[in-house]
């Protein structure tokens, strides 16, 4: 085969990938100054990790770049963005304790979708579920979701009537 047909070969087996969307994009326009990460494994333990040591500040910090909510594209409200972080910082108190945080849920949905749950207990006597949700992107994972809810300890709880 000569070069020239080889090349011609090339160019329209690259067209066609091009055209139906099968090419891999340039990574300028793959995902437009988002962050990607190329394995969630290790934010999700470093966050776990400053969760367990109470270092609410810096676990905010880093939610806010692997979530990417300062990123103008996301387009968040910023007074939401801050008010999120005041609360995560004054989510245990100076005294409390954090005796352990356990992922008791990691699903996975396809390849593309993966919800991880974290359940944290701490010396006030509460347990603290800190929810992640991770699409992939084009060319990592995204942290697109976050939330955090506090369950207390009822000493009575509610009867059946």
């Amino acid at each position: 085969m000569s070069l020239a047909l080889a090349s011609a070969r090339a160019l329209i087996v690259a067209a066609i990938l091009t055209l139906t969307g099968l090419a891999p994009l340039p990574a300028s326009a793959q995902n437009k100054g988002l962050n990607e990460t190329p394995d969630p494994e290790f934010d999700l333990v470093n966050m776990a990790g400053l969760i367990r040591q109470k270092r609410m500040g810096d676990f905010f910090t880093h939610l806010t770049k692997v979530a990417n909510l300062n990123h103008p594209l996301k387009n968040y409200d910023k007074a939401a963005i801050e008010k999120l972080g005041q609360n995560l910082t004054n989510l245990f108190s100076a005294r409390e304790t954090v005796h352990y945080i356990d992922r008791v849920k990691d699903e996975r949905y396809g390849t593309s979708l993966r919800k991880v749950v974290y359940l944290a207990y701490t010396s006030a006597g509460r347990w603290v579920y800190f929810t992640f949700v991770l699409k992939r992107g084009a060319v990592g994972w995204q942290f697109t979701r976050f939330s955090y809810n506090i369950e207390p300890i009822r000493l009575f709880p509610d009867r059946k009537k």
